[in-house]
């Protein structure tokens, strides 16, 4: 049976994870990982 879906609201702090399942690779160049950090700055403008 699936889970219920969390709820999420405006005005709070979520917690974004960088890990894949089972601790598997999710970077697997640099730059990838660069992408991922410039995104997360640019989307995280406005929201703290």
């Amino acid at each position: 049976m699936p889970r219920t879906a969390r709820a999420s609201a405006a005005g709070y702090c979520y917690h974004a994870l960088n890990r894949g399942n089972a601790r598997a690779t999710v970077f697997h160049k640099d730059g990838d990982y660069d992408a991922f950090l410039e995104m997360m700055g640019a989307n995280s403008k406005g929201h703290s």
